[in-house]
């Protein structure tokens, strides 16, 4: 019964670790591209001084 919850944790630990990395990944690598902040900063300050 120990062996099955010790494999448990360790199959737990493997997921969790390769989440983490793919999480990384993708937040490094964004393969959509970058967002376009700028417009949308350019437009709020329009909208502001409008007002």
């Amino acid at each position: 019964m120990y062996g099955l919850a010790q494999q448990g944790v360790i199959i737990g630990s493997l997921i969790q670790i390769s989440c983490l990395i793919a999480i990384v990944a993708i937040s490094v690598l964004k393969p959509w591209g970058r967002r376009l902040v700028k417009q949308s900063k350019q437009i709020e300050q329009v909208v502001s001084s409008n007002g």
